[in-house]
């Protein structure tokens, strides 16, 4: 968890910083949300809403985590807290990422939609395992059980963090396959799966480069690499925010279309 080196990696002054960055980010989303969604025919509370605001809230959570471990020297009850926030992050990000891009996976790969579905069922419970083997290992006092459910956390944890790069590569192969067919056939692409498919790829390249950094500190044992994946956290989230102005910003430019089109209905909104 420390640092060996003379110059000392800055994981308290980071983490509080990026506490603080989450909380904005929380913010912006809300203003976003009640400023163009707050509706009688549209509704806030969405399930793409709940995911992006529940994943701010855990990463308000993991960086707070964080914080108090270092600043205060509390290593065993706050980075166990700090796991649950990081694991509920990843089960909103898959349900996000499920409910944007099942669709556009179910139209490119329709023979693999029925295990999409069965494989974001198992995830979810999969990824919680890990961190109650771990509880377990924290509130046992007899060592060598503990050990045997330190193992069992680690275990469950590379099967579920399998299983989320598994559906994560599907999706990716989706995303890349539809933006080539979008380039060849122009006139048949629909405007909001290549704006999925586009962030999709980004977000995912962001996500995978976290996996690769919590691999390093789970290997290592060195903080800034576990710093560094906190961090790409927070901008998969940002690639999320953004595809969702992008499709507000596509629904705006369609009914103004829709509009101009439709002289007639124009009027009546004018009246």
């Amino acid at each position: 968890m420390f640092e060996t080196s003379e110059w000392v990696w800055p994981t308290e002054l980071i983490s509080l910083l990026m506490a603080v960055v989450s909380a904005t980010q929380l913010l912006a989303i809300l203003l976003f949300i009640f400023r163009h969604e707050a509706l009688p025919k549209r509704g806030m509370i969405t399930p793409f809403n709940l995911c992006l605001v529940t994943m701010l809230l855990s990463l308000v959570g993991v960086h707070t985590c964080v914080y108090f471990s270092f600043a205060y020297n509390e290593l065993v009850f706050t980075p166990l807290c700090g796991i649950f926030f990081t694991v509920t992050y990843e089960v909103f990000y898959l349900g996000y990422s499920y409910a944007r891009g099942f669709p556009l996976i179910a139209e490119v790969f329709p023979t693999v939609a029925p295990p999409i579905k069965a494989l974001v069922c198992v995830i979810p419970a999969a990824l919680y395992v890990s961190p109650v083997f771990s509880t377990f290992a924290v509130v046992l006092a007899d060592a060598s059980t503990a050990k045997l459910f330190v193992t069992l956390s680690n275990g469950s944890a590379m099967v579920s963090s399998g299983l989320l790069l598994v559906f994560d590569g599907i999706s990716l192969a989706a995303f890349a396959k539809y933006i080539r067919h979008s380039a060849a056939a122009a006139e048949f692409v629909d405007a909001k799966f290549t704006i999925i498919a586009r962030y999709g790829i980004a977000c995912i390249s962001v996500c995978l480069l976290a996996m690769g950094f919590f691999l390093l500190f789970a290997l290592f044992s060195v903080q800034r690499w576990y710093t560094a994946a906190t961090i790409c956290l927070n901008v998969v989230v940002g690639v999320m925010v953004g595809m969702k102005i992008a499709l507000h910003n596509a629904d705006v430019r369609k009914s103004e279309k829709a509009n101009i089109a439709s002289p007639q209905s124009t009027k009546q909104v004018k009246v």
